[in-house]
């Protein structure tokens, strides 16, 4: 079990662009769950890859297709 606050699979994770200022809020799921139109986003794509493992309130800097970004973690809920 992961604490509360850190992005793993079937977390629900708000982020901010910080380049953008665009908010994203989505679940982290298995390739096979994967639907944007649901805001299921795959654990194997680049924002996926990105966010696993980081908490709350962090700044992950990271190469996407577009170029490099920075996203800042705003809220990650896990339910069971």
């Amino acid at each position: 079990n992961l604490p509360g606050d850190v992005v793993g699979l079937n977390s629900w994770v708000e982020v901010e662009d910080k380049l953008t200022g665009r908010q994203m809020k989505f679940r982290i799921v298995t390739p096979g769950l994967a639907n944007l139109g649901k805001h299921f986003v795959s654990v194997y794509a680049p924002l996926g890859i990105a966010l696993m493992g980081y908490r709350k309130g962090q700044v992950i800097k990271w190469e996407m297709p577009s170029g490099p970004r920075e996203f800042f973690v705003k809220n990650v809920i896990n339910t069971a």
